[in-house]
């Protein structure tokens, strides 16, 4: 009687350790989960990168405009991907592009010039709006 007493609490324990086992492989993110963490933790990222005139990246760089154009880019597209207008104040990331889209028609030079030479500048802040 011992003995299968002793058996009986095995078998239980090595089933406890398999129903474990299943349950926390079963509770792992997909990798879709996964993907979409990372790009939230991106997101977020970026959203506290803007300085509060509404542009990305140094104050003092030529730069900052195509930088800027750039981080509105990345949130437009997030927004379109999954069917939301950028421009819809229900957007998470609303005032990240509208800061960003002000500040880049507020640093616009007149000829079309955003106050760096060289066309990429140019074609970043473009992309963006």
């Amino acid at each position: 009687m011992k003995k299968r007493i002793i058996l009986f609490g095995t078998m239980l324990m090595v089933l406890m350790l398999l129903v474990g086992t299943i349950s926390t492989v079963s509770a792992q993110p997909t990798l879709e989960e996964e993907i979409e963490n990372a790009i939230a933790l991106g997101l977020n990222w970026l959203k506290e990168q803007q300085q509060p005139d509404g542009g990305w990246g140094p104050v003092s760089s030529c730069e900052r405009v195509a930088y800027t154009g750039l981080a509105v880019l990345k949130f437009e597209t997030y927004a379109l991907e999954n069917g939301i207008d950028p421009l819809d104040m229900d957007y998470e990331y609303y005032d990240q592009v509208l800061g960003g889209l002000n500040y880049i028609m507020a640093n616009k030079h007149p000829g079309s010039d955003f106050g760096c030479s060289g066309s990429y500048f140019t074609a970043c802040t473009y992309v963006s709006h």
